[in-house]
């Protein structure tokens, strides 16, 4: 994280900030993408489900910047739910670039959390 007081203050403003306020949040979280690490993740996850383009782009792109592995099954799950062609398409191409950055390869096997998985596989 370079800019840890920056960062705090950008989360606070995400956690506070109206819906109202779109062009607001959807700046915090592009600023976020420029500036923080995957510590804001699940505060940008939030994100994923909210109505305006502009804050669920920002979201998007946010994450393809500093997602990991986690990220990827609720940006799967979205693509998958909505019918909105573009932002699935757009939760995709996020999902391509973490794995991208994270080195992952088509058919790599991701564990995304502690719990017991019987079985359980990540595509």
């Amino acid at each position: 994280m370079r800019y840890p007081p920056a960062v705090d203050w950008l989360v606070e403003l995400l956690t506070t900030v109206s819906d109202a306020d779109s062009n607001v949040v959807a700046e915090a979280l592009t600023v976020l993408g420029q500036i923080a690490d995957g510590s804001v993740e699940s505060v940008v996850l939030c994100f994923l489900s909210n109505r305006n383009l502009a804050i669920f782009e920002a979201a998007v792109q946010t994450l393809a910047k500093i997602g990991s592995v986690a990220a990827v099954k609720p940006l799967l799950r979205w693509a998958a739910e909505t019918e909105d062609g573009n932002r699935a398409r757009s939760a995709r191409e996020a999902v391509a670039a973490i794995q991208s950055r994270l080195g992952g390869e088509a058919g790599s096997l991701a564990i995304v959390d502690d719990r017991p998985l019987d079985g359980a596989l990540s595509l």
